[in-house]
């Protein structure tokens, strides 16, 4: 049995506002990791009772309202997803960088 948490039959619509597309970041190597994290957040309409952060492809974290998260800066190319749990709905995808 999946649960759906939908407002009527309308699917959530989730638009990633952080990180903005295409950012390009510069990781501090002197900066503890704890320290060197990027702000992740979205906004869901209607609201939700949870969403999933997915980064690189793979669930990273379960939120709740304010669906906000922090990910520790890894050098590379990155991209970010929100999905909500038993729905197949997802935001587009962003793309960052680290260096």
């Amino acid at each position: 049995h999946i649960e759906r948490r939908v407002v009527g039959d309308r699917v959530p619509k989730m638009s990633i506002v952080a990180p903005e597309p295409g950012m390009r970041l510069v990781r501090d190597p002197d900066n503890p990791p704890a320290r060197t994290t990027l702000a992740l957040r979205v906004v869901v309409d209607p609201p939700a009772q949870q969403v999933v952060w997915y980064v690189d492809n793979v669930s990273f974290q379960v939120v709740d309202y304010p669906y906000t998260a922090r990910w520790a800066l890894k050098p590379g190319a990155h991209t970010f997803q929100v999905r909500l749990p038993f729905i197949n709905a997802a935001s587009a995808a962003v793309r960052v960088r680290v260096q």
